[in-house]
């Protein structure tokens, strides 16, 4: 099967040659992966990208400095250059991402990321999973085991070297055509050696259950003046007892507020 032609889901044609459904039991949100295919042109057939389209598509807008688009980020031993949003600036990467957020359920986002020669990133985790496709270059990866299992939105918090201890999980070298799979949380040491890099990184904004319920119960707040009632409490709260006035368990506040929540969803 040639993964470039056949009308397959854009995320088999990510993984290939890696079934989905084994990506999906063992690795989706549970293990990272490396695919090395030795093809340096497989993103360029998969996705019609050549190595420099992406980049001269954002160098050549006007608006790339006033919305933010590129940020620095130091090393150890100088700069590389994150270009945020591609998907606004790309029309083949938005392409990319709308096909494979419809394909997953999930919002997806891309950045570009330029890096020099021998030069050393810093540890960082991510609070989405995310797909690296190296576009050009090689860059090595060292992931190590998440500070925090399936953290939720802004619930990741800067990384330490000092801190990383214990075996990595997982190391690779990444070239041309190669892909990384990093779940949300696993750590991630990114570094290069004696040739730039440049990559695309596809970013699965995940929708989480506690944003779901969180969502369900603004709505419910909002039709229902019982979810703004104080919650019970002891203290003073307790000359009440044998009184007329009705404060039932919290047990019991949960207990009806999740039944209304629930008629909701």
């Amino acid at each position: 099967m040639n993964p470039t032609t056949e009308p397959t889901p854009l995320l088999s044609r990510l993984l290939w040659p890696l079934p989905l459904a084994c990506f999906l039991a063992e690795h989706w949100e549970r293990l990272p992966l490396v695919i090395a295919r030795q093809e340096p042109t497989y993103w360029q057939a998969l996705l019609g990208l050549k190595a420099g389209d992406a980049l001269q598509e954002i160098l050549a807008s006007p608006a790339r400095q006033t919305e933010g688009i590129w940020v620095l980020e130091s090393g150890l031993d100088g700069h590389s250059t994150f270009f945020h949003q591609l998907h606004r600036r790309s029309p083949l990467i938005a392409a990319c991402c709308f096909e494979l957020a419809a394909e997953m359920s999930h919002p997806v986002e891309a950045e570009l990321v330029v890096s020099p020669p021998d030069w050393q990133g810093l540890p960082y985790a991510e609070d989405c999973d995310l797909f690296i496709l190296q576009i050009d270059g090689h860059k090595r990866w060292v992931v190590h085991p998440p500070t925090r299992a399936l953290p939720l939105v802004g619930a990741v918090a800067p990384v330490r070297r000092s801190a990383l201890g214990g075996k990595p999980v997982l190391e690779a070298d990444l070239n041309a055509g190669d892909l990384l799979y990093a779940p949300r949380g696993y750590v991630l040491v990114p570094a290069t050696q004696s040739h730039p890099s440049l990559h695309i990184g596809l970013r699965v904004c995940v929708r989480r259950w506690a944003e779901l319920f969180e969502a369900a119960l603004a709505v419910a707040a909002g039709q229902d003046a019982r979810y703004g009632h104080p919650l019970p409490g002891r203290g003073v709260w307790s000359v009440a007892e044998g009184s007329t006035v009705d404060l039932p368990p919290l047990s019991a506040h949960l207990s009806a507020a999740l039944r209304r929540l629930s008629a909701l969803l």
